[in-house]
């Protein structure tokens, strides 16, 4: 379900066979309902059920050292959303999903939904500052980084205390008996320049 309309964005539906993409997007469903419940209790059997066994297995996350290989990565990747990310929402019915054989690949868009009040993110970015001013790097990036935090929160605050964000989300699956699991999948944000990291010389900036 396409909650806000793209118009860049043409719906296809891809080559899959009917019967994969049933299957396919009962993986997807299942993966929704496991970030809209957010149950930890079950976050073990969640990535076992929904994720190959693989040491080459990943998440690629929005947050740029979000690169998480192995179960047990990507296990404390998706905790670490379930604890503290906004309210995830995959467009599951506009998914396009190709297959060849065993390997499927599907390509979406979901939104990040979440409300602050005016109070919490002013101190949201007080405490940024805090951080920014007590850390080990050069006053006059503490400066700009200050002024980068203040400009941020007072545009994000003038759209209003709602806040929904798009992103992209694609993903490779294998067939693993009768089940498609994944074998990757990587979360984008979809941004204007200039992007939120940037490399001057060997370091990465943020």
């Amino acid at each position: 379900m396409l909650i806000y309309d793209n118009k860049s964005r043409v719906l296809i539906k891809g080559n899959a066979c009917e019967e994969v993409q049933q299957n396919v997007r009962l993986t997807l469903i299942r993966f929704q309902e496991g970030y809209t419940k957010r149950n930890l209790d079950v976050l073990d059997e969640f990535v076992e059920d929904l994720f190959v066994n693989d040491n080459d297995s990943l998440i690629v996350g929005t947050a740029d050292s979000e690169w998480c290989n192995g179960k047990e990565e990507i296990k404390n990747l998706i905790g670490s959303d379930w604890k503290y990310w906004c309210n995830v929402v995959l467009d599951i019915d506009g998914a396009t999903v190709s297959s060849l054989g065993d390997v499927a690949w599907v390509t979406t868009e979901g939104f990040l939904h979440s409300k602050i009040s005016e109070a919490r993110a002013y101190e949201k970015c007080l405490n940024k500052i805090k951080e920014s001013i007590d850390s080990d790097i050069e006053p006059k990036d503490k400066v700009l980084d200050t002024l980068r935090n203040i400009s941020m929160s007072l545009y994000d605050l003038n759209l209003g205390e709602e806040i929904i964000r798009p992103f992209r989300f694609t993903a490779v699956l294998l067939k693993c008996n009768n089940d498609w699991k994944f074998h990757s999948i990587h979360f984008s944000h979809p941004t204007n320049l200039p992007a939120d990291v940037r490399i001057v010389g060997d370091m990465r900036v943020s």
